[in-house]
């Protein structure tokens, strides 16, 4: 009866989406709808990089410029069940005896959403007597977002700090599940699956 309320509480907090290539298992109960997406951490970062710009006249004539972006960022970081497999069972916590349980939820990889640019500013340490800097900054900020998205990433790859946050708001997620279905689990076993390059 228990395993029939868990799933239900799943299928109401989600949208039904059925793909052929994830794999979706929960408690048993196979192809129910997932949730599409569920937010975990949301990080404000600093974000500094220069670009050298080359233009050249004729075949002896070479100009260079630098164009540094300091840019303030918003990175969310998420996962999306729409597209990506997970599984999550109840499993027996031997060393705690009394017939404890432990919920095990094999989660989709941890994504990084299109950063927001809250602010961004531009200056020319070096200009070049060929290099127009000021539309060569025009188009490096109109694909800035998009060149941003690797700094998220990396900071998700390297900071313990980003991935303590989106764990622990997992297993506060998945813990209040279970207390609102009734189900009494001894912990929340979280492993975050890797991203498709």
């Amino acid at each position: 009866m228990r395993l029939v309320l868990v799933a239900l509480a799943f299928a109401l907090v989600a949208v039904g989406c059925k793909k052929q290539e994830r794999l979706v298992r929960t408690l048993g109960v196979e192809d129910v709808a997932p949730l599409i997406e569920l937010n975990l951490a949301e990080l404000n970062l600093d974000v500094t990089f220069t670009e050298t710009v080359s233009e050249r006249a004729f075949v002896f004539l070479k100009s260079d410029a630098e164009i540094r972006v300091d840019a303030n960022v918003t990175y969310k970081y998420f996962l999306d069940f729409r597209n990506d497999g997970y599984s999550m069972a109840l499993i027996p916590a031997d060393s705690l005896g009394d017939g404890a349980r432990v919920l095990r939820f094999d989660a989709p990889p941890i994504r990084v959403q299109q950063p927001i640019v809250n602010r961004s500013d531009v200056t020319y340490p070096r200009r070049g007597l060929l290099v127009n800097e000021e539309a060569e900054a025009v188009e490096i900020l109109e694909y800035l977002s998009d060149r941003l998205v690797d700094f998220g990433q990396e900071k998700l790859d390297t900071d313990p700090a980003v991935q303590n946050e989106c764990e622990a708001s997992l297993k506060g997620y998945l813990q209040g599940i279970m207390q609102q279905t009734g189900i009494e689990v001894a912990d929340v076993i979280v492993t975050f699956g890797l991203v498709d390059v």
